[in-house]
């Protein structure tokens, strides 16, 4: 039992558990079913060019392990409350995951969680290029299942430069190369095709282009909102709301 101790405290996973759940007849190493499976995960650790990612190796055949007599969509749950999100055609669960707070935990933390809600059922993901590296972290989570999740994301650009920039920026973080929704974060103002600033002609440009699918705003101005919703351009439209909301909300 040494072995297992040097090697989870290497790679600081349980591993143990871990091949508990990979093959149930596992108990430790005393079968040869376990021997046959840390061959295996042995094997892809040499494979591997780090740590972390042998570490995200270990995750997705959790994830996707398969179990006897289980049909193979049946590992996730559905709430089946679904609904269609804005104009956009797109089918999603109505609970969506909101990823402001993972900016506070590690990036594996942070897998795990994703992870977790997309098999509690959840498959929209919402983030912002503000929120410091959550990008980066939902990236990490989705980028080999990436059709399976719709996500979300906010620039703040000021100019159709900064739009390309932050854009290829997110594409980056997300490891995609499209987004679905991506959503102007808080503008003092409605962006209108044809202005001074060049937001919407460049949100135009980047979907023609593939980069986007939908053109979206969010805001925290009850006139902006209007305006967003007035002029039909926005295929959804976020809006803080809660049962403190006045009566004009």
């Amino acid at each position: 039992m040494g072995f297992y101790v040097l090697a989870e405290s290497f790679l600081h996973l349980p591993l143990r558990p871990i091949f508990r759940q990979l093959h149930p007849n596992f108990r430790g190493g005393r079968n040869a079913n376990a021997s046959e499976i840390w061959a295996q995960l042995t094997k892809n650790l040499l494979a591997k060019s780090s740590t972390k990612r042998f570490r995200e190796y270990i995750f997705h055949k959790i994830r996707h392990r398969k179990i006897p007599g289980e049909h193979k969509n049946s590992r996730r749950k559905s709430s089946m409350n679904k609904i269609i999100l804005g104009k956009t055609g797109i089918i999603i669960e109505k609970q969506g995951f909101g990823c402001l707070p993972i900016q506070r935990i590690s990036q594996q933390d942070a897998v795990y969680l994703l992870h977790k809600a997309y098999d509690g059922g959840i498959n929209f993901f919402d983030t912002a290029r503000a929120y410091s590296d959550s990008e980066q972290k939902v990236g990490a989570a989705f980028s080999d299942m990436r059709d399976h999740v719709v996500l979300a994301t906010r620039p703040e650009p000021k100019t159709a430069e900064e739009f390309w920039k932050d854009l290829e920026t997110s594409l980056r973080t997300l490891k995609t190369d499209y987004i679905d929704i991506y959503q102007f974060h808080n503008p003092s103002f409605c962006p209108q095709p044809g202005g001074e600033d060049g937001l919407y002609d460049a949100a135009l440009k980047a979907k023609e282009q593939g980069k986007i699918r939908h053109i979206s705003i969010t805001n925290h101005r009850l006139t902006v909102a209007h305006q967003a919703i007035d002029s039909g351009l926005y295929e959804t439209l976020q809006f803080p709301f809660s049962y403190l909301a006045g009566e004009q909300e």
